[in-house]
């Protein structure tokens, strides 16, 4: 009588990775005693019991996870026959800051409304917040966001050269800032000129 031996092996991962990136995790170190023996492998994602992949041919599968974290990763091997081990590995999920395009710059008259938009980009299922700075000396306001756009809207009473800085903040402590040019070009003035004749 010849007992079916169960493989064996070790579960790990290519991590750390940025949120919104792929991780591969893959089964090493494997060894089965029957040579005759076909092993196939299952990859719970989340550890709770269901697998989310089962008993496909190949060793190794990716997943990607919208926010940073630290996840346990349950992995089987199993032979034909019945014999089956699992394990686990931890991977690890960075955060990744969000990067912002304040929009293009503008050139505008004293005295008139500077007008833009621009977004952001962020791979994570964050939450964010958004401040512009439109260096007049008015202060750093708070920012409306749509989605992962903003509007920017500003009237300059005089000339010069502003950069307007847009920063976006994440909920995980991530943040970038951007800027965009505006000039203001200065505008002569007008009159009109009269007088108090007709006199004597």
């Amino acid at each position: 009588t010849v007992s079916n031996v169960a493989p064996t092996a070790a579960l790990d991962n290519d991590g750390p990775q940025g949120e919104g990136s792929a991780v591969t995790v893959w089964f090493k170190d494997v060894l089965e005693p029957g040579t005759g023996d076909t092993l196939t492998y299952s990859f719970d994602w989340n550890n709770d019991g269901t697998y989310e992949i089962v008993d496909q041919a190949t060793s190794s599968a990716q997943h990607t996870w919208p926010d940073n974290g630290t996840y346990t990763v349950k992995g089987r091997i199993k032979d034909d026959d019945g014999g089956m081990n699992e394990y686990t590995t931890a991977v690890i999920v960075n955060n990744v800051p969000p990067e912002v395009n304040a929009g293009d710059d503008a050139t505008i008259n004293e005295g008139g409304t500077f007008s833009s938009s621009g977004s952001f980009s962020d791979p994570g299922s964050d939450i964010w917040n958004a401040t512009v700075d439109y260096a007049d000396g008015s202060g750093v306001q708070p920012l409306t966001l749509t989605g992962k756009t903003f509007a920017l809207s500003h009237s300059y009473a005089d000339s010069g050269s502003y950069s307007v800085q847009v920063c976006v903040a994440d909920d995980d402590l991530g943040s970038d800032c951007d800027t965009a040019q505006v000039t203001v070009s200065n505008v002569a003035p007008t009159a009109a000129l009269d007088n108090d004749g007709p006199q004597g």
